[in-house]
């Protein structure tokens, strides 16, 4: 007999008994991306969960690991990757700054014992990096930093030229203040404050500078002056901005992407990169030099290239962070993955993805005929060829929110929804297309779900339904 376990590699093995040996799985691939970016030169750099890097340089087909000397597992949450004027990649992770050099991707570790969540880099060489109200400042290619502290965290820093950077500072909590600072980061004026963050952007080719927010502005002499910014769009207000290479300007307004061929007089609709799996305003934007757009959501990495198509990025190696493994019977293993539902039928030698949107690690429910229903982020999905097609199942209506371990099945093939909120189990005997309830008071709420027994009896840690 053949049981299954996950390691703490996040890799899946199983152990056959009469043996006493372990045997890896060929699988299932796929790595959760906690923080990735395009270059402009295209390439991709991801950072998983588990703080393992790697780039791509096809579009994510292939994927290659960068070696990154971890010194030592530390407790700093962030995680920041940015690409430098040299086109150099700086990472900073367990408090760790290193660069990845362009040429050969060799590591080199730039400063210890240092937390960051935002780096920005000047034309000149100079490099801003921010823990939130601490400003970092180098001259020397990281090599050594002076700090200095503001009264407020730093929002975020746009490099114009030398000498000229504009600092967004969150000042007192409620104002948003936009202020001119020199290269060593001592402060001229403010210019404009705000209740809300801005976005700023530099268009080089008029020169102009945009601060996009509910009610934005222009500079057009180097920010001596602002002029409030109205652009006729769609709610009236765009989020963020890019310079394409032919000088016209790409923004993210609410619906759509816009565009502007007379430096941000006037607003077109781009349909270009639009499609059902895009949201403009959501997410991290990078462009390359071919105007393709790569967004970072904390959910979808997306590479969208201006004939419309869009690509799901996923870094295909085998650190999957495994959820769940249900083993159906001697040959066939489903496996939970933070973003996938993925299918082997020969002992785990090869697998396929039959589920690739999940937005939580979702549970695996199986009926007698083989069909299949996945719970997961507050909707019950159903297959009845094995993953090739996905039909939502309609839930009763007084049903507001699925708990995890909330969805069951029984002996008779019903699903069943423990509901504590109505105080309700419902049944549905077709697969969710009708349903009937069942009162039952004072169902408990069990944060690690309920199970149900051989007889049908659903229970939790301390009481029965």
């Amino acid at each position: 007999m053949k049981f299954y376990f996950l390691t703490i590699l996040l890799n899946c093995i199983y152990l056959t008994i009469s043996a006493q040996s372990w045997i890896p799985l060929n699988g299932p691939n796929g790595a959760e991306i906690n923080k990735s970016i395009m270059t402009s030169e295209g390439r991709i750099y991801s950072i998983t969960r588990s703080n393992e890097v790697y780039i791509s340089k096809d579009k994510g087909i292939n994927w290659e690991k960068i070696k990154i000397p971890l010194f030592n597992v530390s407790t700093c949450l962030s995680v920041l990757i940015a690409e430098s004027p040299t086109k150099d990649i700086f990472i900073n992770i367990n408090c760790t700054l290193y660069k990845v050099k362009h040429l050969d991707n060799s590591v080199e570790s730039i400063k210890g014992n240092m937390e960051l969540n935002k780096i920005y880099f000047t034309s000149s060489g100079v490099i801003f990096a921010v823990n939130f109200d601490k400003l970092f400042i180098s001259n020397d290619g990281g090599q050594t930093f002076t700090q200095k502290l503001f009264s407020g965290n730093i929002l975020s820093i746009k490099p114009i030229e030398k000498d000229l950077n504009l600092i967004q500072v969150n000042s007192n909590f409620l104002n948003k203040e936009i202020w001119t600072m020199k290269d060593d980061g001592s402060l001229i004026s403010t210019k404009v404050s705000s209740i809300s963050d801005f976005t700023i952007f530099h268009h080089r080719k008029s020169n102009k500078i945009f601060a996009f927010n509910t009610a934005s502005f222009v500079s057009e002499d180097k920010v001596q002056s602002w002029i409030p910014f109205n652009p006729i769009v769609t709610g009236g207000r765009l989020y963020q901005a890019w310079e394409l290479n032919d000088g016209s300007i790409l923004a993210a307004g609410v619906d759509h992407y816009y565009r502007s061929i007379d430096n941000g007089l006037t607003w077109s609709i781009d349909s270009s990169y639009f499609s059902a799996n895009v949201r403009p305003y959501n997410g991290e934007h990078f462009i390359n030099n071919n105007n393709e757009l790569y967004i970072d959501t904390y959910y979808d990495k997306i590479l969208a290239e201006r004939n419309g198509k869009t690509n799901l990025i996923k870094v295909n190696v085998n650190r999957p962070g495994i959820g769940q493994i249900y083993q159906k019977n001697q040959s066939e293993i489903f496996a939970i993955t933070s973003r996938e539902l993925q299918y082997s039928n020969d002992d785990g030698r090869s697998w396929r993805t039959i589920y690739d949107n999940l937005k939580l690690y979702g549970e695996l429910l199986f009926f007698k005929d083989g069909s299949l229903l996945l719970s997961e982020d507050n909707q019950l999905l159903l297959s009845e060829d094995l993953g090739l097609n996905w039909n939502q199942v309609i839930l009763p209506s007084i049903v507001k929110q699925i708990d995890p371990g909330h969805v069951l099945t029984n002996s008779k093939d019903e699903i069943l929804i423990v509901d504590p909120r109505s105080d309700a189990v419902f049944f549905s005997s077709d697969k969710g297309r009708s349903w009937t309830s069942k009162p039952s008071s004072n169902i408990p709420y069990s944060p690690s779900g309920f199970q149900i027994s051989e007889n049908d009896i659903v229970k939790d840690r301390k009481s029965v339904v």
